[in-house]
Protein backbone atom coordinates (compact mmCIF):
# COMPACT_ATOMS: atom_id res chain seq x y z
CA UNK A 1 0.00 0.00 0.00
CA UNK A 2 0.90 3.45 -1.03
CA UNK A 3 1.78 4.83 2.87
CA UNK A 4 2.28 8.50 1.45
CA UNK A 5 -1.71 8.20 0.50
CA UNK A 6 -3.74 10.19 3.15
CA UNK A 7 -6.24 7.32 5.08
CA UNK A 8 -9.57 9.36 4.63
CA UNK A 9 -11.78 7.86 7.95
CA UNK A 10 -15.10 8.46 9.34
CA UNK A 11 -15.85 7.98 12.44
CA UNK A 12 -19.21 7.79 13.46
CA UNK A 13 -19.68 7.57 17.57
CA UNK A 14 -22.55 9.71 19.32
CA UNK A 15 -19.68 10.24 22.74
CA UNK A 16 -18.14 13.00 23.11
CA UNK A 17 -15.29 11.41 25.25
CA UNK A 18 -14.11 8.30 23.17
CA UNK A 19 -14.64 10.64 19.87
CA UNK A 20 -11.64 12.85 21.67
CA UNK A 21 -9.31 9.72 22.63
CA UNK A 22 -10.07 8.19 19.14
CA UNK A 23 -8.35 11.55 17.88
CA UNK A 24 -6.02 11.61 20.03
CA UNK A 25 -4.96 7.96 19.54
CA UNK A 26 -4.96 9.10 15.52
CA UNK A 27 -3.07 11.69 16.03
CA UNK A 28 -0.16 10.51 17.65
CA UNK A 29 -0.02 7.67 14.14
CA UNK A 30 2.64 8.06 11.38
CA UNK A 31 -0.05 7.40 8.63
CA UNK A 32 -1.30 10.32 7.42
CA UNK A 33 -4.97 10.72 7.81
CA UNK A 34 -8.31 13.14 7.49
CA UNK A 35 -11.08 12.31 10.00
CA UNK A 36 -14.62 13.57 9.59
CA UNK A 37 -16.52 12.60 12.68
CA UNK A 38 -20.47 12.06 12.35
CA UNK A 39 -22.69 12.19 15.96
CA UNK A 40 -24.69 9.50 14.73
CA UNK A 41 -26.31 7.06 11.87
CA UNK A 42 -28.52 9.74 10.46
CA UNK A 43 -25.89 12.30 9.89
CA UNK A 44 -23.69 9.46 8.63
CA UNK A 45 -26.14 8.49 6.00
CA UNK A 46 -26.94 12.21 5.55
CA UNK A 47 -23.07 12.32 4.66
CA UNK A 48 -22.61 9.55 2.90
CA UNK A 49 -25.37 10.42 0.50
CA UNK A 50 -24.10 13.26 -0.62
CA UNK A 51 -21.88 12.36 -2.73
CA UNK A 52 -23.11 13.10 -5.46
CA UNK A 53 -24.13 16.39 -4.17
CA UNK A 54 -22.05 18.38 -1.86
CA UNK A 55 -18.80 19.69 -2.73
CA UNK A 56 -16.89 19.31 0.49
CA UNK A 57 -17.65 15.42 0.39
CA UNK A 58 -14.67 13.23 0.41
CA UNK A 59 -15.61 9.64 0.00
CA UNK A 60 -13.89 7.54 3.41
CA UNK A 61 -11.21 5.35 2.81
CA UNK A 62 -12.44 3.14 5.94
CA UNK A 63 -15.31 3.89 8.28
CA UNK A 64 -15.20 3.23 11.97
CA UNK A 65 -19.11 3.00 13.10
CA UNK A 66 -20.39 2.54 16.66
CA UNK A 67 -23.22 0.21 17.17
CA UNK A 68 -25.22 2.00 19.64
CA UNK A 69 -26.39 5.18 18.68
CA UNK A 70 -29.68 7.76 18.78
CA UNK A 71 -32.06 8.29 15.79
CA UNK A 72 -29.99 5.72 13.65
CA UNK A 73 -27.97 3.22 15.36
CA UNK A 74 -24.60 1.30 13.74
CA UNK A 75 -26.64 -2.06 12.69
CA UNK A 76 -28.83 0.32 9.98
CA UNK A 77 -26.05 1.99 9.39
CA UNK A 78 -23.95 -1.09 8.18
CA UNK A 79 -27.08 -2.40 6.69
CA UNK A 80 -27.96 0.80 4.38
CA UNK A 81 -23.83 1.21 3.44
CA UNK A 82 -23.36 -3.02 2.27
CA UNK A 83 -27.10 -2.67 -0.10
CA UNK A 84 -26.05 0.48 -1.37
CA UNK A 85 -23.40 -0.35 -4.71
CA UNK A 86 -21.37 3.02 -4.56
CA UNK A 87 -21.12 2.17 -0.83
CA UNK A 88 -20.26 -1.91 -0.34
CA UNK A 89 -16.54 -1.26 -0.88
CA UNK A 90 -15.82 0.83 1.92
CA UNK A 91 -14.44 -1.50 4.49
CA UNK A 92 -16.54 -1.04 8.03
CA UNK A 93 -15.21 -1.56 11.08
CA UNK A 94 -17.61 -2.00 14.21
CA UNK A 95 -15.95 0.07 16.97
CA UNK A 96 -18.47 -0.21 20.19
CA UNK A 97 -17.92 -1.07 23.95
CA UNK A 98 -20.30 -4.30 22.95
CA UNK A 99 -18.98 -7.59 24.07
CA UNK A 100 -22.82 -9.60 23.04
CA UNK A 101 -22.77 -12.58 20.87
CA UNK A 102 -25.25 -11.53 19.34
CA UNK A 103 -23.96 -8.03 18.20
CA UNK A 104 -20.80 -9.70 16.92
CA UNK A 105 -23.27 -12.27 15.09
CA UNK A 106 -25.21 -9.79 13.81
CA UNK A 107 -22.40 -6.70 12.97
CA UNK A 108 -20.63 -9.72 10.13
CA UNK A 109 -24.00 -11.20 9.08
CA UNK A 110 -24.56 -7.24 7.93
CA UNK A 111 -21.12 -7.97 6.43
CA UNK A 112 -19.43 -5.65 8.57
CA UNK A 113 -15.27 -5.98 7.94
CA UNK A 114 -13.83 -6.61 11.78
CA UNK A 115 -15.80 -5.91 15.30
CA UNK A 116 -13.47 -4.68 17.91
CA UNK A 117 -14.37 -4.06 21.39
CA UNK A 118 -13.50 -0.39 22.66
CA UNK A 119 -10.85 -0.71 24.67
CA UNK A 120 -10.87 0.60 28.50
CA UNK A 121 -7.72 2.74 28.38
CA UNK A 122 -5.83 5.11 26.37
CA UNK A 123 -3.00 2.71 25.85
CA UNK A 124 -5.23 0.03 24.63
CA UNK A 125 -7.03 2.57 22.05
CA UNK A 126 -3.83 3.21 21.07
CA UNK A 127 -2.43 -0.19 20.92
CA UNK A 128 -6.04 -1.44 19.00
CA UNK A 129 -5.29 1.62 16.48
CA UNK A 130 -2.13 0.49 15.75
CA UNK A 131 -3.30 -2.90 14.73
CA UNK A 132 -6.18 -1.77 12.89
CA UNK A 133 -3.10 1.00 11.30
CA UNK A 134 -0.88 -1.74 10.33
CA UNK A 135 -3.29 -4.13 8.78
CA UNK A 136 -6.08 -1.74 7.06
CA UNK A 137 -3.87 1.00 6.11
CA UNK A 138 -0.16 -0.35 5.56
CA UNK A 139 -0.80 -3.83 4.72
CA UNK A 140 -4.01 -4.19 2.66
CA UNK A 141 -4.67 -2.27 -0.70
CA UNK A 142 -7.52 -0.46 -0.33
CA UNK A 143 -9.83 0.95 -2.77
CA UNK A 144 -9.01 4.93 -4.10
CA UNK A 145 -11.82 6.99 -4.87
CA UNK A 146 -11.86 6.47 -8.71
CA UNK A 147 -13.55 3.51 -8.01
CA UNK A 148 -16.02 2.22 -10.59
CA UNK A 149 -19.40 0.85 -9.71
CA UNK A 150 -21.48 -1.65 -11.73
Amino acid sequence: MDTSRTIRILLVDDDPYGVDLMLEALEGSDVQTEITVLKDGVEAMQYLNSRDSAENYMEPDFIFLDLNMPRKDGRQVLKEIKEDPKLTHIPVAILTTSTLEEDISESYRLHANCFITKPETIDGLISMLDSVQNFWFRTVELPGSGMIYK
